[in-house]
């Protein structure tokens, strides 16, 4: 069972705020974007959902935000850094208490935690291959993998926009953990843990 959780949260000029749905892979992401930057006048992106986990010493429910972002795909990589404010902002709720139980008797094993990470990798596929992600990890210190965040922060860079990205981590991708059927259990609690983490960070900005 795939999850598909992945939003933005849209800072007008007005100081209103409207979230909207992208599409699942970089190509529909890209696309639904631009529509949306064409239609309005956009001061700062935040972009929130649920991404794979290549850091075995991260766990499920933890909300990573990144301070740059990739492809994983074609002969180069270029890293988008988030915006300097934002990430800054960011580092001040990596004190936030999260959800750590998704019912009285299933719980993670530790509370999850926010994280300011690196880097975080997107990719035009489902990255749910264990050592490809190992790779990934050794090679450019990436903790969170999905499929689009990379796509909203190089479109957001080239039309001069402030942006952010939070990632809650779903399951450990590629390996699995100790919990069984992780993502299928957790990934409501992840998704859950990224609003929250969005949410404070929005109180912060404001």
């Amino acid at each position: 069972m795939k999850f598909v959780f992945s939003f933005v949260s849209v800072l007008f000029n007005t100081k209103k705020i409207s979230d909207w749905t992208l599409g699942k892979r970089d190509g529909y992401c890209c696309h639904d974007w631009t529509k949306l930057a064409c239609l309005v006048e956009v001061k700062g992106v935040l972009h929130y959902g649920i991404a794979g986990n290549a850091l075995t010493q991260l766990q499920i429910g933890d909300v990573t935000i990144p301070q740059y972002w990739a492809s994983s795909y074609g002969q180069h990589v270029f890293w988008v850094p988030v915006d300097d404010h934002y990430f800054k902002i960011a580092k001040e709720i990596e004190a936030l208490d999260l959800e750590r139980c998704v019912n009285a008797t299933t719980c993670l094993p530790r509370t999850p935690k926010v994280v300011t990470a690196e880097k975080g990798i997107s990719g035009d596929v489902l990255l749910d291959n264990g050592a490809y992600l190992e790779f990934l990890y050794s090679k450019f210190n990436a903790s969170p993998v999905d499929m689009k965040t990379a796509a909203v922060a190089l479109l957001c860079c080239q039309q001069n926009m402030h942006f952010i990205g939070f990632r809650s981590l779903s399951d450990l991708a590629g390996e699995g953990s100790a919990q069984s059927n992780e993502a299928a259990i957790f990934a409501p609690l992840a998704a859950q843990n990224a609003v929250d983490a969005l949410l404070q960070f929005i109180a912060l900005l404001s």
